[in-house]
């Protein structure tokens, strides 16, 4: 950062000039635009959810419009092959993938691995009291690695009234997640 020194009604302030990015940010990847090809973890009514194998990551794709589906029959469920042909949107605040066609590319159900860690919730970031899982909290791994998780409503509790709390050690099920803004989320599916 180059910056001056200013002096404003008697407080010291920083002002910056420039500012240059020396190393990207490891919650970053950057994701070519086009198509993918994975697995469907989640079809909803505003988005895919898609699992790339060769990644190792899910990737939101938000729906454009009526979104073109190859057999046009077909109904997108959880498990599905498929190809996405997606492009990228820039809002005033948000970059999403926009998905305007999504084809199949076997009957068959496959099913997504899943990621598990065990380890102990440090600090919460946000918790609305609706809701007995926080949204965001900050997690460490019994090897030492330390992450954000982020929890909604697909996320299950084990047992129901589990109350996730600070200090306490737990199992936690989920997936990476990247978002339209290059981002990498940790989600939870499961926290026992």
């Amino acid at each position: 950062v180059t910056y001056f020194t200013k002096i404003k009604s008697g407080e010291e302030q920083h002002m910056a000039l420039r500012i240059v990015l020396l190393q990207t940010s490891p919650d970053r990847i950057y994701f070519p635009i086009g198509s993918a090809e994975g697995i469907l973890q989640a079809s909803g009514m505003m988005r895919y959810l898609v699992y790339l194998p060769q990644e190792d990551l899910t990737v939101a794709f938000y729906k454009k419009g009526a979104v073109k589906r190859d057999p046009s029959s077909w109904s997108p469920e959880a498990g599905n092959k498929v190809i996405v042909n997606f492009t990228e949107e820039i809002g005033m605040f948000v970059k999403t993938f926009k998905c305007y066609q999504i084809t199949r590319t076997e009957e068959a159900l496959v099913a997504i691995p899943a990621k598990s860690e065990t380890g102990t919730v440090t600090e919460i970031f946000v918790h609305r009291s609706v809701k007995k899982a926080p949204d965001r909290f900050a997690f460490q791994t019994d090897n030492g690695e330390t992450f954000t998780i982020y929890a909604g409503g697909e996320t299950v509790l084990v047992p129901d009234d589990l109350k996730v709390e600070s200090g306490r050690s737990y199992k936690i099920t989920y997936y990476r997640l990247l978002m339209g803004d290059q981002s990498l989320r940790y989600v939870a599916r499961q926290i026992e």
